[in-house]
């Protein structure tokens, strides 16, 4: 007969969930496809509206899949946040003093090229802040930012 009723048709189904995967209706425990989330296949539920589907638990702490072959699964971001170790050369109260953090600057700039064969590339006036002497290790101008 050509119009029959969708519920003389079991096991098949039309209707969907908003993410747009199939619900079964017949309560089958077959899995749908797999998910980008590495879990497994807990149990199957009943909806309000009477339509079973599976429901997958999570596993696990990490935010990667455990099947991948890397060396880290779990990392942990870091910050260390310290108060600044003086102000911006822009802000220097005389002439002797901006020539002094220069100065000393230019001998850190010196003393890391030279000792440390390590060249700086971003020397402006963000970094170089001028410093307090007696926390500075004698130094009245320091380099930041390498």
């Amino acid at each position: 007969p050509p119009s029959r009723s969708f519920s003389q048709f079991h096991g098949l189904s039309i209707a969907s969930s908003g993410l747009g995967k199939r619900k079964s209706i017949d309560g089958g425990s077959q899995a749908s496809k797999k998910s980008g989330s590495n879990s497994q296949l807990a149990e199957a539920k009943q909806g309000e509206n009477g339509i079973t589907y599976p429901v997958r638990e999570p596993e696990g702490t990490s935010l990667i899949q455990q099947d991948q072959d890397l060396p880290y699964d779990n990392r942990v971001f870091r910050v260390l946040a310290i108060s600044p170790a003086g102000r911006s050369i822009s802000q220097f109260k005389s002439v002797a003093e901006l020539l002094e953090g220069l100065r000393d600057a230019i001998k850190v700039h010196r003393s890391l090229f030279m000792d440390g064969k390590i060249l700086h590339r971003d020397i402006s006036e963000n970094n170089i802040i001028l410093t307090d002497p007696g926390k500075a290790d004698g130094f009245k101008g320091m380099l930041i930012d390498l």
